[in-house]
């Protein structure tokens, strides 16, 4: 597995500043391990994310810079933005993403693969995957919101027209 540690040192410092929902209330060096669990990508733009071999994967992706979107259908369903974590619940569930991920500009992340980050967790007091568990349900949460209030705007559109 390639990494890039003084690249991560960099991202390590930013995330300190500003953490993710997913990371939340970890202490500097659980983040710094946990951000060291990822394998670092950068993709060029209009290009498809997939798992190793081409394949869909059981991976978690933490956009560092760019941007990205999810298409089902051929229709934009969601646009990730640096600090966004997708596919938050990959280490809980053996599901797929279930949709084709499409960098929208260039992009860096962090991929994490779920097994690496399971191995990361079980060095780890029992208390620390509570933590990042509370916090994966708190992200889907503001995810759902996010969703009612987009449905709910659609809907009032369509009752105007």
């Amino acid at each position: 597995m390639e990494t890039n540690i003084s690249y991560k040192d960099s991202v390590f410092s930013d995330f300190s500043k500003i953490t993710p929902q997913v990371f939340k209330n970890f202490s500097p060096e659980d983040l710094r391990g946990i951000l060291s669990a990822g394998r670092y990508e950068e993709l060029d733009a209009n290009v498809r994310l997939s798992g190793d071999n081409g394949k869909k994967s059981l991976e978690g992706y933490l956009i560092l810079e760019g941007s990205l979107a999810a298409y089902r259908n051929g229709m934009i369903i969601e646009e990730y933005k640096p600090g966004d974590f997708i596919g938050v619940a990959f280490l809980h569930s053996r599901a797929l993403i279930e949709c084709d991920l499409k960098t929208t500009e260039p992009v860096r992340l962090l991929a994490f693969d779920r097994e690496q980050t399971l191995y990361f967790f079980r060095d780890k007091p029992e208390k620390l995957l509570k933590i990042f568990t509370i916090n994966v349900v708190e992200a889907q949460q503001k995810h759902i919101c996010s969703l009612y209030k987009r449905i709910s705007s659609l809907m009032q559109i369509t009752d105007i027209d």
